[in-house]
């Protein structure tokens, strides 16, 4: 399954589709809607809401003795923090069209669910490259659990993180970033493993244990938003 959203300028969080199982050259088209000419953060609320509408529930017939096995059409939560993180690193100014790809490769009891994945090449390179810094690796754990690591040459380097509703930046030295990176890692993945989603005991001791900080552009470019609205 993939999922395609495509903008032609800041003011337009363009149209979101649905796309079909790919059978050789060519997709079927499920579904398509307008989320354009609006603010950002109403756009991204209404893509979201969408998602719940054609998240449909649908059943598996494999291995069935009693009961079926009901399944819905894509993960929720994958489809939010991929949609967010596409919204946050995407270069609006620039034109860019982002876009979302769901693969069964990563589906519930893939063999992919309980490692952590590599997942730095989904990203283009212009993509990799936000305000002073660089993406230098995301790697994301049961579709839940994301951390990433941006460098920068004249400043700290950040680390950051989204665990359901826990998300940051963690600041760090360029000798430390990888260490503490991986230090973050194997709480994060504790904490999964242990609860599925961040308890507040956790999040209270990650946030003192890391200094986590929250910058107001972490959910979009401020700057970045301002300019292209100046251009306009």
């Amino acid at each position: 399954m993939e999922w395609r959203k495509e903008n032609r300028n800041v003011r337009k969080l363009g149209s979101v589709y649905l796309i079909g199982l790919q059978q050789k050259a060519a997709t079927n088209l499920l579904s398509v809607r307008e989320f354009g000419y609006n603010c950002l953060l109403y756009s991204l609320d209404g893509v979201l809401r969408y998602g719940d509408v054609l998240n449909i529930i649908q059943t598996d017939e494999t291995d069935r003795v009693v009961e079926r096995k009901e399944v819905q059409l894509f993960d929720n939560q994958a489809f939010r923090e991929a949609l967010i993180n596409d919204i946050l690193y995407n270069k609006w100014v620039q034109g860019n069209e982002p876009k979302i790809k769901f693969s069964t490769e990563y589906k519930h009891g893939g063999t992919h669910m309980e490692q952590w994945v590599n997942v730095t090449d989904t990203f283009s390179e212009s993509r990799r490259h936000y305000k002073n810094t660089y993406l230098e690796i995301c790697e994301v754990f049961g579709g839940e659990v994301e951390v990433s690591l941006f460098s920068s040459e004249d400043a700290p380097y950040e680390i950051y993180f989204s665990f359901g509703i826990m998300y940051g930046i963690v600041y760090a030295e360029r000798e430390e970033a990888d260490a503490k990176r991986e230090q973050m890692k194997a709480d994060l993945e504790q904490e999964y493993l242990k609860n599925k989603e961040p308890s507040d005991e956790f999040i209270n001791s990650f946030a003192k244990k890391y200094d986590v900080c929250l910058p107001s552009d972490v959910l979009f470019d401020e700057d970045a938003l301002m300019k292209a609205l100046l251009d306009i």
